[in-house]
This record gives C-alpha cells, structure tokens and sequence, in this order.
C-alpha cells in the first residue's frame, strides 16, 4: 500500500526479501523519503506478506546490483504504459489512475479482514482521518459493476495467469 513515487525513489538495497532475513513470509521495503517525513519519522518502512510480491521481487532482484533503482524509468514512463495497458484492456472509459491504487489497495486490505490499526500502520498514516478517505475511495474497487460481464470475464482469466506466471518463478 505505497505511494508509487515511494518505489520510483527505492534502490534494491531498500527492499529485504524474507531470504535476507530470518523471516519467512514478509518483504520489507525502506521508504528514504516518505511524505510525511517532515511531520513524522525521517525514514520510515512499508512491508507485505503477498505471496505473489514476494516471488515476483525474489525473480526481479536476483543479479541486480545494490544501487540499482527498482524502477529505471521515470514516473512519466511508469504513467505513459499505464496508460497503454489501460488501453489494451479496454478499461479507458473508467478512467484509472495510478492515484487510485493506494486507496484501492487500502479497501482490498479492509474488506480481506485487517483491521483499522494495522492498516493505519501498513499505510504509514499518522491520522485515521487520512484512512478513512481512503477508504471512502471504494471507486477502483467498484469499477468492475460499469463493465460489460465479458470484459469481466477477461480480467478474471489474466489475473489467474498472472498468479500461475509469479507461481511458476517460485519453481
């Protein structure tokens, strides 16, 4: 539940594997400089135990130098295939943003089970005051109503692909 200019800034030297420690399930990542650094903590960390993060990163960071950015691009880049893949699916007239995903991924979290305090804590938000507008931000999560049940159908199909792609890395 990052901001994306969190992994447009981390080099693979910010983000610890469960390989790198003694944990077995939790990917850290080590936010240098967070946006709220200058009302909270300088430096703060986000974390995940996903399965399928954690084998994608496991995958991506194997031979990648240290200071090495974990994106190379720049948030144009990151926007302008946004936009493409936006596009190839078909999705243009629902008008996603990358701005959404932080607020999408806040009400994923909420309605899987975590509670308040944790999500507060995984967001890295001082005030339940922010948490609660993004939760109110259920837009991207009910996106899906607006489209036709095919083009549903499609994204179900690629999402299951995706999870047997990541699922295939582990092997």
């Amino acid at each position: 539940i990052l901001r994306p200019i969190d992994v447009f800034n981390a080099r693979a030297k910010d983000l610890l594997l469960p390989e790198h420690m003694f944990d077995s399930k939790t990917l850290y990542l080590h936010v240098e400089a967070p946006k709220s650094r200058r009302r909270g903590a300088r430096k703060q960390h986000a974390s995940s135990e996903c399965s399928y993060c954690i084998a994608l990163w496991s995958f991506l960071l194997k031979g990648l130098p240290l200071e090495e950015p974990l994106w190379p691009g720049s948030p144009g880049v990151f926007r302008r295939r946004w936009d493409c893949i936006i596009e190839k699916l078909g999705l243009r007239s629902l008008r996603l943003t990358p701005a959404g995903l932080r607020g999408g991924a806040a009400v994923h979290e909420y309605r899987r089970g975590l509670d308040i305090a944790s999500l507060q804590w995984r967001m890295r938000l001082e005030d339940q005051k922010t948490l609660r507008h993004y939760l109110q931000e259920v837009a991207a999560q009910t996106a899906l109503r607006a489209l036709p049940a095919d083009k549903v159908q499609q994204l179900m199909f690629l999402s299951e692909c995706f999870e047997g792609l990541v699922g295939d890395m582990t092997r």
